[in-house]
């Protein structure tokens, strides 16, 4: 779903074509578990190749990017905010569980410092 109002969702499909559901004709709606990306994915892919596929998937969102600082607080980069990490909440976003993960302070970048 890309973005809905009382009347419709507007459904962002494949090739960035953009379709208008009246909600009325809705049966359900409902989050899928998981991740519709294949297990393994970014297994043995080069840094410059997981950076093209997050870039290209950023560029899908019509509303917004929601980026978080994994295992840390909120922190701006230039122009970029990442939100601070957090417990999942109902109807918002979070983790579930894991630990938080410190790398060795090297990176330039304060967002790769931390992950979990």
């Amino acid at each position: 779903m890309a973005t809905s109002d009382e009347e419709k969702l507007l459904i962002k499909m494949l090739g960035g074509i953009k379709v208008s559901v009246p909600k009325n004709e809705i049966a359900k709606v409902e989050i899928q578990p998981g991740s519709l990306m294949p297990p393994g994915l970014l297994t043995g892919a080069s840094d410059a190749d997981k950076d093209n596929l997050f870039s290209y998937l950023e560029s899908l969102a019509i509303e917004r990017v929601l980026r978080i600082n994994a295992g840390g607080d909120t922190v701006k980069i230039g122009g970029t905010i990442y939100q601070a990490d957090g417990f999942y909440q109902p109807g918002s976003y979070g983790f579930l569980g894991g630990q938080t993960a410190v790398g060795d302070g090297k990176q330039e970048d304060a967002t790769l410092q931390t992950c979990r």
